[in-house]
């Protein structure tokens, strides 16, 4: 138990320096605080730009609005999304089960799938076959997830 808490607390610090970097590389992205006002409102006036940098606290430094955001994603105010007009809660409610299922549905596959080579594998240790079934799971390991999608897309879908 005393592993457990300690490591716990080891993922609190962890937690805050990725979510701070991550939240100053997305400020830091070309176009600036501008592009996103303008993304948010567009055709509309320097005036109306300036009161929606304003709204989404773009006028404020990186530290202020990464706390601010903190603070509120701690109070599970995840803010709005502008694209779809909704609160970002709710649109993560709704797709969070589908998401879930899919990985759930994924991790049986892979499951069913990885259990019996391995054992394959570890009973014809040191041949040919224990051989080409490592490589083709590190292989595979190593493709990047959006083009194993791809292909998986290509060669399943009818």
């Amino acid at each position: 138990m005393r592993f457990f808490v300690r490591r716990l607390l080891q993922l609190i610090p962890v937690l805050l320096i990725v979510s701070f970097l991550t939240f100053l590389l997305l400020n830091l992205l070309p176009g600036g605080t501008k592009q996103i006002a303008v993304t948010v409102c567009p055709g509309c006036t320097n005036e109306e730009i300036a009161q929606v940098e304003k709204d989404l606290e773009l006028d404020e430094s990186i530290p202020v609005r990464y706390v601010n955001w903190l603070s509120d994603a701690l109070q599970g105010d995840l803010g709005r999304s502008y694209i779809n007009e909704v609160d970002v809660t709710q649109l993560l409610s709704e797709r969070l089960p589908i998401s879930l299922q899919l990985m759930l549905y994924a991790q049986i596959i892979s499951l069913v799938i990885a259990i019996p080579l391995g054992v394959l594998a570890a009973y014809r240790a040191n041949t040919r076959l224990d051989r080409t079934l490592s490589t083709s799971a590190f292989g595979l390991l190593s493709l990047p997830n959006f083009i194993l999608g791809v292909l998986l897309v290509y060669f399943f879908a009818l």
